[in-house]
């Protein structure tokens, strides 16, 4: 990549603490991260590839369009987003992979602030990490952990309150993909070194602010500022609307025990316990008589993990389709 320092990318599964960590680290001024997220490397999937554009026109049109769909914040930064299309335009530019298109994107926003750090934060680009470690050898991953039950609460809680979708909470879906992101955390840890990619559990930000965050600067190489704990609660589901101050809430942490029924505790539980475990997470007694076709759901997990492991962007395409889950 052409960004004249090491970027730095957030990911993991949505509604782990990926906002938290950008907003913490964004008080450096030597980071920059990208507005918004930018869910490219899913887009250019489901495209199925970039020789479908014809020309610059055709890629302009589509970052125009996709964009604004995939992260309704982008809706607050169109002059930017027409700044980029118009780039575009100027520079003929047509990608000619996934990884040349968010080249184009950093460096566009490196070209704003040439002496800092750039970064970009979307939680499924955690599938895509052996494209852009490929392309950009150097680049620094943060992935970010949360308890299922707690993260799984949150979702709900969040599409009931979304009136303008008629998605569902789908738990077995969510359960394949917390788990495919523990796995593929602790996969490029091991393949690219914990210089390179940082795992981080949402619990130790929220309970451990400072000491966690400092880590977090050593890791990208920043010094570390007070500033960074003072962004308190942000984007989430039970934020209190009257809360001014910008202290960590860690009454989020709990809710699932009386949010969830005991057949959903179960059934995750069922699935993910060994991960959960190893994470230091808690499990606790819960009644398994509601729980119903988990023998057959066992070996649909284990068949998705193994796709997992070997063509990551192809199970979150399946992840992310209907018809499979």
């Amino acid at each position: 990549m052409t960004v004249s320092k090491a970027p730095i990318f957030v990911n993991g599964v949505q509604r782990s603490g990926t906002t938290l960590v950008i907003r913490m680290l964004s008080k450096s001024a030597d980071i920059k991260f990208f507005p918004r997220e930018t869910h490219l490397f899913p887009l250019l999937w489901s495209l199925g590839n970039t020789k479908s554009f014809a020309d610059a026109k055709a890629f302009s049109t589509f970052i125009k369009e996709h964009f604004p769909k995939v992260n309704n914040g982008w809706t607050e930064e169109l002059p930017y987003l027409a700044e980029i299309c118009q780039s575009i335009i100027e520079k003929d530019f047509v990608p000619q992979s996934s990884v040349a298109a968010l080249d184009f994107l950093l460096s566009n926003w490196q070209g704003k602030y040439p002496e800092a750090h750039v970064g970009e934060k979307t939680p499924a680009h955690i599938y895509y990490a052996e494209e852009i470690f490929k392309h950009c050898p150097n680049a620094k991953f943060i992935i970010t952990v949360r308890d299922p039950r707690a993260i799984a609460l949150s979702e709900m809680v969040k599409l009931a309150e979304n009136k303008r979708r008629n998605a569902r909470f789908n738990l077995f879906s969510f359960i394949a993909r917390w788990e495919s992101a523990h796995i593929l955390a602790k996969k490029w840890v091991k393949k690219y070194g914990s210089h390179q990619v940082k795992y981080v559990k949402y619990e130790d930000i929220v309970l451990h602010p400072e000491e966690t965050v400092r880590s977090l600067c050593s890791f990208v190489g920043v010094d570390f500022q007070p500033l960074m704990l003072e962004v308190g609660v942000v984007n989430s589901s039970f934020k209190d609307k009257e809360q001014t101050d910008k202290k960590f809430n860690t009454e989020n942490l709990d809710r699932w025990r009386t949010g969830l029924d005991e057949t959903q505790i179960a059934v995750i539980q069922h699935h993910l316990s060994d991960s959960m475990k190893e994470l230091g997470y808690d499990i606790v007694p819960a009644n398994t008589a509601g729980m119903k076709n988990q023998l057959k759901n066992s070996l649909k997990l284990k068949a998705a993990m193994l796709v997992c492991q070997a063509y990551p962007a192809y199970f979150h395409h399946l992840n992310r389709n209907e018809k499979y889950k």
